[in-house]
């Protein structure tokens, strides 16, 4: 399997298996309290609006910022 595809699964596999409450725990200590409390209750609305975990995730992450974005992509690459 080529590197893009690997990225690619990673990813999915993130979005499927992860539950979106974990925004707490990947963005606390990265960036100020106000901001996490901020984007728990984004990604809260965004599970709600949805009624789907996955669904949320996407509609989290595509509303990032480029701060925001790295810190959940180094998340999900370095994340053992």
């Amino acid at each position: 399997m080529n590197l893009e595809a690997q990225i690619l699964l990673k990813v999915v596999r993130f979005l499927y298996n992860k539950n979106i409450d974990l925004v707490s725990e990947i963005y606390s200590g990265k960036i100020p309290n106000t901001m996490v409390a901020h984007l728990i209750d984004r990604a809260q609305r965004a599970r709600n609006q949805y009624k789907n975990n996955e669904l949320g995730w996407i509609d989290f992450i595509q509303h990032l910022d480029k701060e925001n974005c790295q810190i959940l992509a180094e998340y999900i690459f370095n994340k053992k």
